[in-house]
């Protein structure tokens, strides 16, 4: 038969596992220290995601490419025929974000791709730069369709002797006070 364990040492051995549970709960922050810095580990990986600049590197090209769809479509048009300031200052900003992009292409082909290095860019500002280039693209963008609706608004009042711009100012001409 095999000798049973006396009770004595049964409890030392609880108390001695509970002692040790106990110390090491002594030794973990509080709960609410616990969750502040597991948000702030999901925060700092959020925002290392949105701004990363391979991330933010594809949304330029998209909305680049929306911009150059659109500035071909005006040319094709006849918005850029005439020799008005506004349209040399367009195809002007054009050529630079052009160069801009191509610049931050060129710079983020010359880096390695890894995390490391990501973080790196981005505190080195390569994101800011992004971000101020997209900026600059739909300054780009909305500077086309303005043009782009003056040359349709100086089109329609051409071919109706005049008429045509109070049919395009108002749109909805019951709210219309003049």
């Amino acid at each position: 038969m095999s000798p049973t364990p006396s009770v004595e040492l049964t409890t030392d051995i609880g108390q001695s596992v509970v002692g040790i549970a106990a110390s090491a709960l002594r030794r973990l922050p509080c709960a609410e220290c616990m969750l502040i810095g597991a948000l702030a580990v999901c925060g700092v990986i959020y925002f290392l995601r949105v701004a990363s600049p391979t991330r933010m590197c594809r949304k330029m090209d998209a909305a680049f490419d929306v911009t150059e769809r659109m500035y071909h479509g005006a040319v094709i048009s006849g918005v850029f025929s005439s020799s008005n300031p506004d349209v040399v200052a367009v195809e002007s900003m054009f050529s630079c974000v052009q160069t801009r992009i191509s610049h931050i292409h060129e710079r983020r082909l010359r880096k390695a791709t890894n995390h490391v290095s990501e973080i790196l860019e981005i505190l080195r500002g390569q994101s800011r730069e992004i971000l101020l280039c997209m900026w600059d693209i739909q300054r780009l963008q909305n500077k086309i369709e303005i043009l782009r609706e003056v040359r349709l608004r100086s089109s329609k009042a051409e071919s109706t002797g005049g008429a045509g711009l109070a049919y395009l100012r108002h749109a909805n001409p019951i709210f219309c006070n003049c």
